[in-house]
């Protein structure tokens, strides 16, 4: 009986424990931060904000505790993985012990960064160069503390503080803790025999597109010295007494101990778990609210095509001053006012997502953070069949971090014309315009297209990385002008399948409010492929709807298709991509968009840093915007140019491989003289010459429509 009674008490156990070894599994995680101790708060942060390029995020004092900490990363807490540092008052050196190993940063220029460190007198531990056995070029520095951060060189990620390594004394044991206790997948094992260590790769993302934990064994050594520097990973779950009883379980086959019980933090709202892995690693397990702006939206479709879903300051019937009114409200909102908290921790905490986020996961989309939404990057296609699929057919993108402004009243026109360069009264009602928001001395704050509706409606869409310094910048110069008393092939095809309207009769850059698929919709005739296309706005409810009908109607040739193709489409069309190929400090001028300046402005000025570009038009800009074919590698942003005699003449700010045209393609400035067509170049990569020439944009012939 006794043997039948302890059966029966543990198979019910043994169960519950088998569901709950499941909830790793099903948890929305992600890596928070990282938490460790410095000598000089103050020396530190200027060391990371120069050196590296972090952003002071925030920083506290509890000065009835004696310490201070603050919080510094690549982007925003909510979204990205970020550094906790730790000031204990009259502490002034630690000891890093030889457990901890180092930090990566990866950057798209190695070299770049290595001489800022030493600029600031940092200590270079590693000159740039290939990797032992690899190609990949890296370096390892020190901060004022000692702590290493190994760089290196990669392409734009959305996650720039990449790894944190740690050592540990029989790997077989950590990964399996790692996976059983914290979810984490083994994303990739390196064998070094040669230099006996061997390297796990664990995470909760692919590699190149978060933060990873890397195990390091070094052959013969089973324990290291913690020391009293590097504290803890905080790592992010939706339920921090599931996860407290997952680790507990871990703990008894492997090793490691629960060092704090799952509760509340005394005070705060935020529940945690403190624990020990097998090798004495501290990890912390948070389960806490961010918050997040809720945001009215309406889908937009770019049918060369382009899902878009946008987010519409909408004005209601007025003027200037409520425009002003409610862009005021908006950016108080956004830092005071609460709405819906929601987390998304499998693809960072609190990423927005669009109305048609479950539609992507569905159709196989590879969801990755980008300009704090989570995006698809790519479908179950590859990225370069993709972009030749949109050529041939047709793709449906979604890029919903997209901003879209109405203003409406009778100095609509008036007023955007102070800020951009477009000749907005000139346009007929019912037709648009790319045009450029420029700064006092004349450089680009951002690129957006502006439709005019009506003579009293402008409808306008800029860039979600540059919404709210747009939302500000128009803001701000309201307030002065008031003060002045002023008062693919086949998109044409598959949408009129569902639309009464002849498309035949709608030419590039044109407007129209039309039904489509049952809705009522703004339409506009325009890409960012270089393709015959669409922009559609569309009520977000029945977004899921149209992109179907979409889909259904082209019979399979229009697909999804993601932000990587996308890149590689826009580049064979010669545009610009804001952050890459314009900045503030880039006019138009000199981004070869002088087109975009109207006849009548160039005449009359009236915008800001309009003397700067009106003298740029008479005289010529000092750099130009040119296309690149060059052999070997592909040319990425910041690989520099140089002339058949060795000398820089300019920089490379987009490039990558065509899959159009089989080869490598680039775009970047030179200097004025420089710029000619068929002018041959030395472009470095990765520090080596490869031959190029400079050609004219667009690489791919654009296929706009356009009345003959």
């Amino acid at each position: 009986m006794g043997f039948m009674g302890s059966h029966c008490s543990v198979l019910p156990k043994m169960a519950e424990n088998a569901d709950l070894l499941e909830w790793p599994k099903k948890d929305k995680r992600r890596f928070l931060h990282v938490v460790y101790r410095v000598g000089d708060l103050d020396r530190t942060i200027q060391f990371y904000t120069e050196c590296f390029g972090m952003k002071l995020l925030r920083k506290r004092d509890v000065p009835e505790e004696k310490y201070s900490n603050a919080f510094l990363g690549f982007g925003p807490e909510t979204s990205n993985f970020v550094v906790e540092l730790t000031y204990n008052y009259g502490v002034s050196s630690y000891d890093i012990g030889t457990g901890f190993g180092h930090f990566a940063i990866s950057t798209q220029d190695v070299s770049k960064m290595v001489e800022a460190v030493r600029a600031k007198g940092g200590n270079v531990t590693r000159e740039p160069g290939p990797v032992k056995g690899g190609g990949s070029v890296i370096a390892f520095v020190k901060d004022p503390d000692g702590y290493m951060f190994e760089l290196i060189q990669r392409g734009p990620t959305p996650e720039p503080l990449c790894q944190v390594m740690l050592r540990v004394g029989d790997l077989d044991r950590a990964i399996k803790f790692y996976e059983k206790a914290l979810g984490m997948r083994l994303l990739r094992r390196i064998e070094r025999p040669e230099y006996k260590y061997t390297i796990g790769m664990m995470g909760y993302a692919e590699e190149y597109e978060s933060i990873v934990l890397e195990l390091t064994y070094n052959y013969g050594v089973t324990e290291y010295t913690k020391g009293n520097a590097y504290a803890q990973i905080a790592i992010g779950t939706d339920d921090v007494y599931k996860s407290a009883e997952v680790v507990k379980i871990a703990n008894q086959e492997l090793g490691g101990k629960i060092t704090r019980e799952a509760g509340p933090l005394p005070g705060l709202g935020t529940k945690i778990v403190s624990f020990l892995d097998p090798d004495g690693w501290k990890t912390v397990s948070n389960c806490t609210f961010m918050r997040w702006m809720n945001l009215v939206t309406v889908l937009k479709i770019l049918l060369s095509f382009i899902l878009v879903l946008l987010r519409e300051e909408k004005m209601r019937g007025g003027s200037l001053w409520q425009l002003g009114q409610s862009i005021t409200r908006r950016l108080a909102q956004s830092d005071k006012k609460p709405l819906s908290p929601r987390r998304h921790f499998a693809s960072g905490a609190d990423l927005k997502k669009t109305a048609l986020y479950d539609f992507h996961v569905a159709h196989g989309g590879k969801m990755v953070p980008f300009a704090g939404w989570s995006m698809p990057i790519q479908y179950k296609d590859s990225i370069i069949d993709s972009t030749v699929n949109c050529r041939v057919n047709g793709s449906l993108f979604d890029v919903a971090h997209m901003c879209g402004l109405s203003l409406k009243g009778k100095d609509c026109v008036p007023f955007l014309e102070t800020l951009v360069v477009a000749d907005v009264a000139g346009l007929a009602p019912g037709t648009g315009s790319l045009t450029v928001f420029t700064n006092e001395k004349g450089g680009a704050i951002d690129d957006s297209v502006i439709t005019k509706v009506t003579d009293e409606h402008i409808y306008l869409v800029v860039n979600a990385g540059c919404r709210d310094k747009d939302l500000a910048h128009i803001e701000e110069h309201m307030k002065a002008f008031k003060s002045k008393g002023g008062d693919g092939p086949l998109a044409a095809p598959v949408l009129q399948h569902l639309t009464k309207e002849d498309l035949s009769k709608l030419y590039f850059g044109q407007f129209q409010i039309l039904d489509i698929n049952g809705s009522t919709c703004f339409l506009t005739r325009t890409g960012y492929t270089g393709e015959d296309g669409f922009e559609i706005s569309v009520p977000s409810e029945h977004a899921v709807d149209l992109a179907k009908a979409i889909l259904e109607k082209s019979e399979g040739k229009v697909r999804l298709t993601g932000l990587g193709a996308r890149d590689s489409l826009r580049l064979e069309a010669g545009l610009c991509l804001y952050g890459n190929d314009m900045e503030q400090h880039i006019t138009p001028v000199e981004a070869g968009l002088t087109w975009a300046i109207g006849k009548r402005r160039r005449a009359e000025g009236g915008f800001l840093g309009a003397d700067v570009i009106l003298k740029q038009l008479q005289d010529g800009p000092t750099i130009r915007r040119v296309g690149f074919f060059s052999s070997g590698p592909p040319a990425r942003s910041h690989s520099e140019v140089h002339d058949e005699n060795g000398n820089k003449i300019g920089e490379i700010t987009s490039g990558g491989f065509s899959p159009n045209l089989k080869k490598n393609i680039a775009m970047g400035y030179v200097k004025s003289g420089q710029h000619k067509n068929g002018t041959k170049v030395k472009i470095l990569v990765r520090g080596k010459p490869y031959e190029g020439n400079i050609t004219k944009m667009p690489f791919v012939a654009t296929k706009y429509y356009k009345p003959t």
